[in-house]
């Protein structure tokens, strides 16, 4: 068996991503300790999300590229965004400091997370299905009205001068906890259908509705 052909294995698949989830949340958890650094872990979860896609894609030769760019770029840049947007303007637990088995715990959720991603990214048919092309679009409406809600969130009163944003000065949280939740699960709802197109893209469905559905879920930590 050649090697392309065991990296379109999705059980390899999941577990090579599961292993480098573990190992970045090791950084992660060895950068809190020496830096004193404790808002790293919500961030970084999501930012390990887009780049598990980005693995998959890199790694499933098999599949088609035009797919594994896809669905690369749309994991890939929302997970970059949102985590961006936590550091900087999310209310992130900077006072709790996480243990080793908390983090790898978050490692577990975030390859989790991915699956999405893993199924279309070793799905070798050349031609992109309708609901992977509105799929695109209806990502598209999530990842710009997140975006636009996020950025204007940071953005300080008028009358702050060039003071920079922080928790004092942007609107309350419960005014922007809804849209902002709102898009993002348009975004997951896109991840979804974008993954039912494949070949047993039904089980990434169950992580998109962890994700859609959750109330502050205890795994999460959100």
């Amino acid at each position: 068996m050649t090697a392309t052909a065991i990296l379109s294995n999705p059980f390899v698949l999941a577990a090579l991503g599961w292993a480098a989830a573990a190992a970045c949340m090791t950084l992660v958890w060895l950068a809190q300790l020496r830096r004193r650094n404790l808002g790293l872990l919500e961030p970084a979860r999501t930012a390990l999300i887009g780049a598990l896609a980005i693995l998959y894609a890199s790694l499933a030769q098999q599949g088609a590229p035009g797919r594994r760019v896809a669905i690369a770029s749309m994991m890939g840049s929302w997970g970059l965004q949102l985590a961006i947007y936590m550091w900087y303007g999310r209310n992130v637990d900077r006072e709790r400091a996480w243990s080793f088995a908390a983090c790898q715990r978050q490692a577990l959720v975030a390859a989790f997370l991915s699956l999405p991603a893993l199924f279309p990214a070793i799905n070798p048919e050349p031609e992109l299905a309708p609901l992977e092309y509105a799929a695109a679009g209806l990502w598209l409406v999530g990842f710009a009205g997140e975006a636009a809600v996020e950025r204007r969130r940071l953005t300080p009163p008028a009358d702050a001068g060039d003071v920079v944003a922080d928790a004092s000065t942007l609107p309350p949280r419960r005014t922007w906890r809804l849209p902002g939740h709102l898009f993002d699960r348009i975004v997951w709802i896109a991840f979804a259908l974008f993954a039912v197109a494949s070949p047993f893209g039904w089980i990434g469905i169950l992580s998109v509705g962890c994700c859609v559905l959750r109330a502050r879920c205890w795994m999460l930590g959100c």
